[in-house]
């Protein structure tokens, strides 16, 4: 290290030498400032001022922001790519002896973000750790701004699709005890002996993201609530299901148009997290969804009383978070009012808990928050209502809750007053109207007397400065004055600070209370959300039922509907095991075969949430699994092409769906020849129906004419179509299902609605008039089915009469030979002779 360095930037160089990976923030009075190249990077990526610390030929870069601002800067740092360190000053740098200590006091990397400016209030900001082995992956979610974990199970093949259904920041995996994220951690042993009653894979995982989170918070961090979804009866949904339903999410990746748009009423951050995880993982247990269901009921028929709560509800803040921020000393004195303000609500909700007595759950959820009346009575008493930013801009504990606080505070704001008076008595004392006490850093107080009344001067005055027109004298009582300001001075912020930390400490005895009632919000306010969208949409309570039934009557599209203009048509729907187990559904693109069958797995998911669902009438048998298998496009980045990405879509239905699943198959085979396609699309559904090995509920759509012969040959396959009303060539979807099939595809009357050139429309139909003579036999019946030879797309087997033809050697014929032949080829073909002569 250069001798050359200063004492300060020697400091900082022995630091920024320990974390060479991430920009140092090294705290300078009210800012922090980098240096060198992290100052450079930091004024690009935060557009700061970059300036230089040195002057001459060797200039060190150097950019700054406020400390109060540290926060906002942090998120754009970490977002766009970088760690960062927190450097703090450790002590008051008027008590320090030479250099100020300092030291790190936090590692700030994606999932450590937990201030609420960079933090999105409704999403998780989850820590991923891995561990397993490629067959069976142990995953623990950990998001440290809310204290909660939860504990999943993948494999090689899914573990992409079922990472990517969470909110994850940042991944942490182990090999050969090395954390790739960065430099091996030893894992506490305290903290594997709190993760002990885990399985083993798991509790690595827990053990992995705990160290990882000590070592970027320099404390002890411990998650308050664990949640093992691989142990829990839930209904399962893969990613891709997710985003063919739009749950969460638009195929834009938005969140409008999608059902958490239309459902999303909360009024709560934690219930808006809590919303997201529901959808993400309804739930496969009757009494469990009966519970919400009977709540929800309760909720939606009193209106004064649900409404009564949602206000209650509007007024309290994010409790996990404000908590959570506490414990982790990366809070403000205002987190500390609006944890005020909060639980004020909280006790407020309480009260209304004797109006639900009806209600099992809802009665839990009450009976999970405490009474708070006696914190409320010591932050009543210790916080001023509007506290500044921050503790060390002073006024942040109330007057009247420490009495040696309001001493110095009352020395310090009468110091001026004091002074006053005190100038004014040495005036009326000496006779001098022209005295005057002053203040500079070099003398502290003074009273300065002008040269022209040195005669008046009292002899207990001592002369401390001699100026050109007057000279400064100091007492006795103007020394003691100003000791007791400047000790006031010196003192009163590092005593409120003290008081405030105090503050901090006796809440934070309060965390578990705290947190459990923040969850039992986040509960009461998605199932008020449900009730209000439930009366605002007209959404009915659904039955439900051990069974594999699905039968709904007036089903609606949730999303659509909301943003038709126009009324929406329902449908009835039946599904079951038995006479009506797998709905093969044609008609036109365009119809609403997809809106149908989407709006069928929406009020399954709704159902399982224990959420109200689009319908008049609705029996839900419970589903195990929910599988879509809708569209497809090239996967570029994994060199699959779409029929390819169509395949895998369905090899994975056929290999995980079971009696109790619902699927919804919106075309299958479309990526290669027709003939293959239909010969999939025929098997994949006789694989599906109760005949073969799964028999689960299925919704099958295509355009595969020849797959509505299975109606007659399979048990438990029927068909139904969307109905057309077609006027002159012009269609009219009229968006109803009926029984039957389709009469035809009408592929080409959309092509005319797409304003395909006429030229090539009136071809289109001379080709499919040839290709509908080929296809059917006289019964009706597809080749599929009626023939065992293999059929042609565009002409049919050769005809022995032109194999004849070509193997005739014409040169070699006389004019006599060539007629014979002539009339015996018209007579193999069927025609008369009549015209012959004798």
């Amino acid at each position: 290290m250069s001798d050359t360095l200063t004492p300060m930037m020697r400091q900082f160089m022995e630091i920024k030498d320990q974390y060479p990976d991430a920009m140092l923030f090294f705290r300078m009075g009210d800012f922090y400032e980098l240096f060198g190249e992290d100052a450079v990077l930091a004024s690009e990526i935060l557009k700061i001022t970059l300036t230089s610390r040195d002057k001459g030929e060797k200039k060190t870069p150097m950019a700054g922001v406020p400390h109060h601002a540290l926060e906002g800067y942090l998120y754009k740092l970490v977002k766009a790519g970088h760690k960062a360190v927190i450097c703090d000053q450790l002590e008051d740098p008027r008590q320090a002896k030479g250099i100020v200590k300092r030291g790190v006091t936090r590692i700030v990397t994606p999932s450590t973000i937990i201030h609420h400016d960079g933090v999105d209030p409704s999403q998780h900001n989850f820590l991923a750790a891995l561990h397993g082995d490629d067959d069976d992956i142990c995953i623990a979610l950990w998001d440290l701004s809310t204290a909660s974990v939860k504990l999943l199970r993948s494999n090689r093949e899914q573990l992409a699709d079922d990472l990517r259904r969470y909110p994850v920041s940042e991944y942490l995996v182990c090999r050969d005890g090395l954390l790739e994220q960065g430099q091996l951690v030893q894992a506490p042993q305290q903290s594997a002996a709190d993760f002990a009653r885990f399985e083993h894979g798991h509790a690595m995982a827990l053990t992995m993201a705990s160290a990882y989170l000590e070592g970027t918070q320099l404390r002890t961090v411990r998650p308050r609530s664990i949640e093992d979804l691989s142990a829990r009866e839930l209904l399962l949904m893969d990613e891709n299901t997710c985003v063919n339903l739009e749950l969460l999410r638009n195929m834009g990746g938005g969140r409008e148009h999608t059902l958490l748009w239309v459902l999303d009423r909360t009024r709560t951050a934690m219930g808006g997290r809590l919303l997201r995880d529901w959808m993400r993982h309804p739930l496969y247990q009757q009494h469990a969804i009966e519970q919400r269901l009977d709540a929800v009921e309760l909720l939606a028929g009193q209106y004064t009383l649900t409404g009564s709560i949602r206000d209650t509800l509007g007024r309290i803040h994010d409790l996990e978070r404000l908590i959570n921020r506490i414990s982790l000393d990366q809070h403000k004195p205002r987190d500390l009012v609006a944890l005020r303000q909060s639980l004020r609500f909280t006790q407020e909700l309480r009260l209304q808990a004797p109006h639900c007595a009806d209600s099992p759950l809802l009665q839990s959820q009450f009976g999970n928050m405490e009474d708070f009346t006696s914190l409320l009575d010591l932050l009543d008493r210790a916080m001023c209502d509007e506290p500044p930013v921050t503790v060390k801009n002073g006024q942040v504990i109330r007057s009247g809750y420490d009495a040696h606080l309001d001493q110095l505070r009352d020395v310090r704001g009468n110091a001026r007053d004091r002074i006053l008076h005190m100038e004014a008595r040495e005036k009326q004392a000496t006779g001098i109207s022209s005295l005057k006490i002053r203040y500079n850093r070099v003398f502290g107080y003074y009273i300065e007397v002008p040269k022209t009344h040195q005669n008046r001067v009292p002899a207990e005055y001592i002369r401390k400065q001699t100026l050109v027109n007057a000279e400064r004298y100091v007492t006795e009582a103007i020394k003691e004055l100003e000791t007791s300001i400047l000790e006031a001075e010196e003192q009163l912020i590092p005593y409120e600070e003290s008081i405030y930390a105090d503050i901090c400490q006796q809440v934070l005895q309060w965390f578990d209370p705290i947190i459990n009632a923040a969850r039992s919000i986040a509960c009461i306010d998605v199932l008020s959300t449900f009730a209000e969208v439930a009366v605002a949409y007209d959404y009915r309570k659904p039955r439900i039922s051990p069974d594999p039934v699905l039968h709904v009557q007036g089903l609606r599209h949730p999303v659509i509907e909301k943003l038709s203009v126009e009324p929406f048509v329902a449908n009835d729907l039946v599904l079951n095991t038995d006479d009506q187990q797998l709905m093969i559904i044609t008609g036109p693109n365009m119809a609403g075969k997809s809106t149908y069958m989407r709006q069928a797995a929406l009020a399954v998911i709704m159902a399982q949430m224990g959420c109200f669902v689009p319908a008049t009438e609705a029996l839900i048998g419970l589903c195990d699994r929910i599988f879509t298998r809708v569209g497809a496009s090239d996967n570029l980045v994994e060199g699959k092409s779409t029929f390819m990405v169509e395949m895998s879509e369905t090899a994975n239905i056929l290999h995980h769906a079971t009696r109790n699943s619902l699927i919804v198959i919106d075309e299958v085979g479309r990526g290669t020849s027709t003939f293959d396609g239909i010969s999939i699309a025929w098997s994949v559904a006789e694989h599906l129906s109760s005949q073969g090995p799964i028999g689960a509920r299925t919704l099958f759509a295509t355009h595969f004419h020849e797959l509505t012969d299975l109606e007659r040959e399979l048990h438990g396959v029927v068909n139904f179509h969307i109905l057309i009303r077609e006027n002159h060539g012009t269609l009219h979807f009229l968006r109803k299902v009926a029984p039957g099939a389709a009469p035809k595809s009408y592929g080409i009357e959309v092509a005319r609605l797409a304003q395909i050139p006429l030229s090539v429309i009136e071809r289109a139909h001379e080709i499919l008039q040839n290709l509908e003579a080929r296809e059917y036999s006289p019964e009706g019946r597809s080749s599929v089915v009626h023939s065992q030879d293999p059929p042609f797309l565009f002409g049919a087997v050769e005809d022995p009469l032109v194999e004849k033809i070509r193997g005739l050697n014409l040169d070699e014929c006389t004019p006599r030979q060539a007629l014979q032949i002539l009339y015996e080829l018209k007579s193999e073909a069927g025609g008369s002779d009549t015209s012959r002569g004798g």
